[in-house]
């Protein structure tokens, strides 16, 4: 009742978790269509406390409207405009589905509809914060194929 109705409510995931990924570029769209729309709209985007959960969907739509270009440079700036301490998304599946959609994005967007993804590895150690994983992204583009593989630290 407050903001009149103007409220989008379809991107709604678990604290400390990530979204299902197809949950990005639709709120990326929806988002790009709201603030072109009208340049007096305004996109306001929170979660329970407002950071991590937050600042994956606000990094992804920065990524998505072009107003940042590196994922991890996103990231920090994000972490220091909305944080005294600069952590703003801390939890490591969160900074990967970031980069993850950056490398969608740098395969030609992301249309609805399923994409092939294929999680070829996963290498945990004794401490989930050590744990490493490896991702391959294979795209087709008027029958052209692209491969994308990451290792993350």
């Amino acid at each position: 009742k407050y903001f009149k109705g103007q409220v989008d409510t379809a991107c709604q995931f678990f604290d400390h978790n990530c979204p299902p990924l197809m949950m990005i570029p639709n709120f990326c769209a929806s988002a790009k269509e709201w603030l072109d729309a009208d340049p007096l709209n305004v996109c306001a985007v929170h979660c329970k406390a407002g950071k991590s959960r937050t600042g994956l969907m606000v990094c992804s739509l920065l990524l998505h409207l072009g107003q940042e270009t590196d994922p991890t440079a996103c990231v920090e700036n994000y972490g220091n405009a909305r944080c005294n301490d600069g952590k703003g998304v801390t939890i490591p599946s969160q900074q990967r589905y970031i980069h993850c959609y950056k490398t969608l994005l740098d395969l030609g967007g992301y249309a609805p509809g399923p994409r092939p993804l294929r999680v070829e590895g996963l290498l945990l150690h004794d401490h989930p914060a050590k744990a490493k994983f490896h991702y391959s992204i294979e795209h087709w583009n008027a029958g052209e194929k692209k491969m994308f593989q990451s290792w993350t630290d």
